[in-house]
Order: C-alpha cells, then sequence, then structure tokens
C-alpha cells in the first residue's frame, strides 16, 4: 500500500528540510543538514519520483543493460531500496552515445539505466530542498520557475547603461567538473558520509561507448558530471554557485554611484554658441543672421552628442547553466580587471578553464553585437533628437533614446535553421516539406503551427518584432506548398481554398467539425508571461496520490506481482476497423503506463492480445484509472 499525505514520512522530511533552510538563509546562516541518508529508505520518495520521470522521452530508452522503466512495480522499488539501506546497491554504467552539435561537432550523452535514473531524482528532490533557497536571483538555470526567458527579461530591465558585455565561455565545463571539489562543496551544508558516499559512487560510475570509433570501449571518468543524467543539472548549479557568489561580491565590492563629469568638449561648443547669439543680437544683415542662426542650430545639436565624462561603476550578471554574461557601465579597464579574476578564480577555486578565445568584451557603444541564449543583443540607437519647446523657456535640443539593452531577433540564424530542416533554400526562399506530405491535412496545419508558435514563445521578449514578418512568411507559404503537393495542386489554388489562414477543417467520428488554421502574424510589445510557483511538496504528494503502482492488473483484476507496462508512443487510430493491439487500447484510453500482472505483462509482449476485441478485457473499472 501506497502511502498518504498522512504517512509519507519521505516527503514531510524533504518539505521539513526546505523550510529549515530557508529559515537559516533568511537568517543569513547555513544550516547543516543532517541524517538524509534515511530519507532513501522512504517508499513514497520513490513513488514520486517514478511518476516524475516515467513519461520522460528517455524513459524507454535502453541502458547499456538494455534495462527500461517498463516493469516497475513496488516490489522492484523495494528491493531497490533495501540495497541501499544496506550499501550493496552500486550504479551500472551508462551507455554514452554522441548527439550532432553545429558545425560539425558532436555532443556527449550518457543513458542512465532506470534504477540509475530513479535514485538520481531522489537525490535531486533532497539536494533541491537544501539548496534552492541559497541559490542567487542571477542563477536562471534548470530551476523551478526559471529559464531562458526569465535570464532575458533579467537582461531587459536590469542591464541599464550598459558600454561592455563579457561573455563568458567556461571550456568544456560540465566534462571538467572535480569530483573532489564538488564533494567538499556538498559537505559544508551536508553532514552524513552516507549520503555523500552515494552521490560519489554515482559520479565515479563508468559508461560504454556506443560510437563507431570507439564502441564497446569502457570509461572511469576522473572529471565531470555525465550530461544526460537526472542529478547532472542539481549539481552542476551547486558547483557554479560558488561563481555566482565571487562575481556578485566583486560587482558590490567595486561599485560605485555613476557621476556624470562634463567634458570639455561641452564647454568649448556652449562657449561658441554663446559667442554666436551676442554676434546674432547686434547683426542686422539679413544673409548673415540666416547663416549665424543654421550655424547655432547645427552646434546646439553636436552638443547633445557630446557625451558626459562619467565616473563610477556599475555591474550586471546573469547565468543560465554554464552559460553567462556581466554588463559593465563603467570603463573598459573595469571590465579586463573582472574578466582576469574570474579566470583565476575558476582555475584556483573550482579548476575550470576560462576559454579565453570565446570569453570576449564587446563594446557596444560602437554597435557590436552579442549573441545570448539564442537572442542578439544590442546597444538602443541614440540618434534621434528632439526639439523641446518649454514654457517661458528658451529651446532647446534634446537626445530622447534611452541607453538598455535591446533583446533583438537573430533573424538570419533562425532563417539559416530552417533551411537546415527543409522548410526554405539556402536563401530563404519557402520549399515544400515533403516528409509531412503523408499526414493529413489539419495534421500539417497543426505541425507548421507547432513551429511557428514555438519560436514566437521563445522569442516573446524580442524588441524588432517586425522581423518576425519574414518568418512567418516562410513558414505560412511552406505550409501551403505542402498541401499543394499532397494534393498535386498550386499554392495559388490552396490559398484560394483556405485563405491566407489555411483554414482547414476535420470531422471526428463523433461528427464535430474541427477547424485548424495560421492565424496572420501581428507585432507585439515585449511581454514575460507570468510564471505560476509551486509548492515542490504540493508537486511531490500530487505525483504520489495519483499513483497506479500497487493498483490490481487493469486485465485480470490480480493483485499479485502488480507492475507498470511502459510503451513508447501513443497514437489515436483513425479508422477503428485496423488491428486492436494492446497499444492502440492504451491509445484509446490515453494511457503511456498501465498496471498488469507479471503473466499478463509476458502476455502482452508475446502479442498474446493484439486482435482481441477491447471489450474482452475484462476489467470494467478500466475507464477509471
Amino acid at each position: 500500500m501506497i502511502a498518504d499525505v498522512n504517512t509519507s514520512k519521505g516527503l514531510l522530511r524533504i518539505n521539513k528540510l526546505k523550510e529549515i533552510n530557508t529559515r537559516y538563509h533568511e537568517l543569513g546562516q547555513e544550516y547543516k543538514n543532517k541524517r538524509i541518508f534515511r530519507i532513501l529508505f522512504c517508499q513514497d520518495v520513490f513513488v514520486s519520483a517514478y511518476e516524475k520521470i516515467k513519461s520522460n522521452k528517455g524513459a524507454m530508452t535502453p541502458s547499456s543493460d538494455e534495462a527500461s522503466l517498463d516493469g516497475m512495480s513496488l516490489k522492484r522499488i523495494n528491493r531497490l531500496m533495501q540495497k541501499i539501506k544496506d550499501e550493496l546497491w552500486n550504479p551500472r554504467p551508462a551507455r554514452r552515445t554522441h548527439i550532432p552539435k553545429s558545425r560539425g561537432k558532436t555532443r556527449p550523452l550518457g543513458i542512465q539505466g532506470p534504477e540509475e535514473k530513479l535514485v538520481q531524482e531522489v537525490i535531486r528532490m533532497i539536494l533541491e530542498a537544501i539548496y534552492e533557497p541559497t541559490f542567487l536571483e542571477c542563477s536562471h538555470g534548470f530551476r523551478s520557475g526559471k529559464g531562458c526567458l526569465t535570464a532575458m527579461n533579467h537582461i531587459r530591465t536590469h542591464f541599464d547603461g550598459v558600454s561592455y558585455l563579457i561573455e563568458g565561455d567556461i571550456t568544456k565545463c560540465y566534462d571538467s567538473f572535480n569530483h573532489e571539489i564538488l564533494v567538499t562543496l556538498l559537505k559544508r551544508r551536508i553532514e552524513d558520509q552516507r549520503f555523500l558516499n552515494l552521490i560519489y559512487k554515482l559520479l565515479k560510475t563508468g559508461y560504454l561507448e556506443t560510437g563507431s570509433k570507439s564502441k564497446g570501449t569502457f570509461t572511469l571518468p576522473k572529471l565531470g558530471t555525465p550530461q544526460g543524467s537526472v542529478l547532472s543539472p542539481m549539481l552542476a548549479n551547486i558547483y557554479l554557485h560558488e561563481l555566482d557568489t565571487f562575481v556578485m561580491r566583486w560587482i558590490a565590492k567595486n561599485s560605485e554611484p555613476r557621476k556624470n563629469k562634463r567634458n570639455p568638449k561641452k564647454l568649448d561648443s556652449t562657449r561658441e554658441i554663446r559667442n554666436l547669439e551676442r554676434r546674432l543680437d547686434h547683426e542686422k544683415d539679413p544673409s548673415c543672421r540666416k547663416r549665424l542662426i543654421i550655424r547655432i542650430k547645427q552646434l546646439k545639436i553636436n552638443l547633445t552628442k557630446i557625451p558626459y565624462l562619467k565616473q563610477g561603476l556599475k555591474a550586471y550578471y546573469v547565468r543560465y547553466a554554464d552559460d553567462w554574461i556581466v554588463g559593465i557601465n563603467g570603463p573598459a579597464s573595469k571590465a579586463k580587471i573582472l574578466k582576469q579574476q574570474v579566470k583565476k578564480f575558476l582555475l584556483d577555486k573550482l579548476d575550470l578553464n576560462l576559454n579565453d578565445a570565446k570569453t570576449k568584451i564587446s563594446d557596444m557603444k560602437v554597435g557590436q553585437k552579442v549573441l545570448f541564449l539564442g537572442y542578439e543583443l544590442r546597444l538602443q540607437s541614440r540618434g534621434k533628437i528632439t526639439k523641446m519647446r518649454p514654457l517661458n523657456r528658451p529651446t532647446f535640443y534634446k537626445n530622447t533614446t534611452g541607453h538598455k539593452i535591446k533583446c533583438c531577433i537573430p533573424h538570419q540564424r533562425i532563417v539559416h535553421r530552417l533551411y537546415e530542416r527543409g522548410y526554405c533554400d539556402i536563401n530563404g526562399f519557402p520549399l515544400a516539406y515533403k516528409k509531412w506530405t503523408v499526414f493529413d491535412d489539419h495534421l500539417i496545419v497543426r505541425s507548421f503551427n507547432a513551429v511557428r508558435s514555438g519560436l514566437l514563445n521563445y522569442y516573446a521578449l524580442a524588441d524588432d518584432s517586425n522581423i518576425f514578418f519574414r518568418i512567418d512568411y516562410i513558414l505560412r507559404y511552406s505550409c501551403a506548398k505542402t498541401l499543394a503537393h499532397r494534393h498535386q495542386s498550386s499554392i495559388r489554388k490552396i490559398f484560394r481554398k483556405q485563405g491566407k489562414t489555411l483554414n482547414v477543417e476535420k470531422t471526428t467520428q463523433k461528427g464535430k467539425v474541427k477547424r485548424t488554421s495560421m492565424p496572420k502574424f501581428k507585432n507585439f510589445t515585449p511581454r514575460l508571461k507570468k510564471v505560476s510557483l509551486y509548492d515542490p511538496f504540493e508537486i511531490h504528494m500530487g505525483r504520489l496520490t495519483r499513483s497506479k503502482l500497487g493498483r490490481h492488473c487493469c486485465i485480470c483484476t490480480s493483485n499479485d506481482g502488480v507492475e507498470m507496462h511502459h510503451i513508447k508512443h501513443i497514437r489515436k487510430r483513425k479508422n477503428t476497423k485496423e488491428k486492436q493491439t494492446f497499444s492502440t487500447f492504451m491509445g484509446l484510453i490515453n494511457r503511456k503506463q498501465v498496471p498488469v500482472c507479471r503473466d499478463c505483462h509476458m502476455k502482452i509482449h508475446s502479442g498474446y492480445y493484439d486482435g482481441i476485441k477491447l471489450a474482452h478485457l475484462a476489467d470494467p473499472d478500466l475507464a477509471k484509472i
């Protein structure tokens, strides 16, 4: 029987950990967390962890020993907990594969086994309760309620008057984490050696290569956290929290109020304007007066373009995972000093190397651009001059544009990505996406809408939304050409039949008409959508109460040896006369996992239930599962 809200001791302990660490952090103290290894003896924590990872895309991806989450049961969880309690559990090697990156490079990805994923998720839940209250606001990667858009919004709202941007790049960051330093950092807050030993075991677990060059090679890592593991992002945040603390302390120590000192060039221009105005008062020749007026106007306009000599320093910092950026409102010498001090800190304290070639200091005042998290950062233009006419005062000229950082859409980069995926040619001319011509019309339009909506949602903070008209044109006409290719027609006929919004209708099995279309794009104002923050304890408890682990078999209603059957994909069948497999049945009840006994599970995998009518799957309560 699974624990409920009143008996779930493990989840209650995790919630208590968060409360204590939050309270101590608010008092400016660090709490030493003790006796947390016993949380791994609580079944409810493992059940909640399983419910978190069971529907992930990689849940059914086989590990090095071909195991997956299929067949998970309470018996299997209890057996794993007992091994951990006796300190006899040893993680199995991960299966390492390489996924392609831009410019022909690859990224190593470790695929963990089901038990390893489960244990890592439990550890991640515990570490989140301990460290989340102490992470700084400048950190946005892999945290609840934060992400790329919150990082970009921080730049838009806080990076004011920035003259220089430092783009930070750490050489092979995740692969270079020193295990000894990481465990030392954990010991500051955790006083439980058995818990630390378990983390150390996971760090030292090797991996088997699956690439063609070194297939079958077993490697024991001396550095780094495995990319692709559940625990890696949390450990990376704990490790790089030291960098956040160092940079913020440097900013607090070196920041000074910004003061404007009058530029001597302004004094010279002001003096010349006064002399010309005196001459204008005594000049009577119309032609001379006209020349003097033109000259005075030109000098006043030039006067607004002469900058003040600023003193003091303000700096701003944002980090997302291993990507970080610092904005300097001050002299270039301060930016160079900070870069060198960060380089020294990373090498001496964290055993990481700053990539000098990629860590650039960009001068935003001369129009340089910085690419950060997919956005193009540039300084707002200061070329707009307005003539001011105040009451009872002489007219004057004023520079009316601000000096905030603008987040722009890198349209050439996006068009090139669309070209790589086949939506257009190298010049951005739309092409038919022939991979999707086998789909129905409404699925084609929905698929293009998904691509378009994904780009629109990510670039919701763009200050130049008009650039998106170009991207919208490519996707709209690529969709029209795909429909034309499917029906062996022309795009003119497609637009004439379905309109500019490509309105497509579909009649469901119940006779209802569903319409799908691609709405017209309109300019938008940069706006960050509010993210609802949820209490992690409530989320964990919600997963626990909804769990189907421990229920009876959905086929024969047996309670003996019940485990979870997983499938990779669910596709609801259009034609009900097609062959009804068990996966089809799961699709109809909208489930990716269902509880079955061991005997029925073996029959499912052997195809015993393929072709049997759904009505013959005898459980009358099946629709309630």
